[in-house]
């Protein structure tokens, strides 16, 4: 089943902290033992994904490498690793985590997920100025009709009390844009 496409969607919400563990150490296993032209990038990715939505960042850090050591270029890859680093919150980790992400703009600049992401990451490292441009970009690609609560999440905190102004009048074009939808 891991072995399709977005087929770990279904299993996060049934996947125990425990079974997510085993997890993790089945995936750095597989990936040790087997040759790496033969093995299941794909049950790689959904592994991670799970791993990654379970908390255990640092497992889903190796093996996302691991995927990106055979597809170092794989956006979605590197957005998950991005995120991973990102939840971490360590200052080493936030940097890691920008450089994927001043990549991925440059890889894939009309990708709104990328711009939005790459916000929180500036945010986090008080680049301000920076994650308001990127929430911008956000903006402009769309972000806003699958997120339209895109400013709301508390991770954005920083943001809008060191930039007020500018995050309220960014607010204020996602609510007018949703308004005239």
């Amino acid at each position: 089943m891991l072995s399709h496409r977005d087929s770990a969607q279904s299993l996060i919400p049934i996947i125990s902290e425990r079974s997510a563990q085993e997890l993790a150490k089945f995936a750095k296993q597989y990936s040790n033992e087997i040759q790496a032209e033969d093995q299941d990038l794909v049950l790689l990715k959904n592994v991670a994904n799970i791993v990654y939505r379970k908390g255990r960042h640092k497992d889903a850090i190796w093996i996302l490498d691991a995927i990106l050591q055979q597809t170092p270029n794989d956006y979605e890859i590197l957005n998950l690793k991005g995120l991973a680093l990102y939840d971490r919150r360590t200052r080493s980790d936030l940097l890691e985590a920008e450089k994927i992400f001043d990549a991925l703009v440059v890889q894939r600049p009309a990708t709104a997920l990328i711009w939005h992401n790459s916000a929180l990451i500036k945010t986090h490292l008080a680049k301000f100025d920076e994650a308001v441009s990127r929430i911008e970009e956000a903006i402009k690609y769309e972000f806003w009709k699958d997120s339209p609560d895109m400013l709301d999440f508390d991770d954005f905190f920083p943001l809008r009390e060191n930039k007020p102004d500018e995050f309220e009048r960014l607010k204020n074009k996602v609510k007018k844009l949703l308004n005239e939808q």
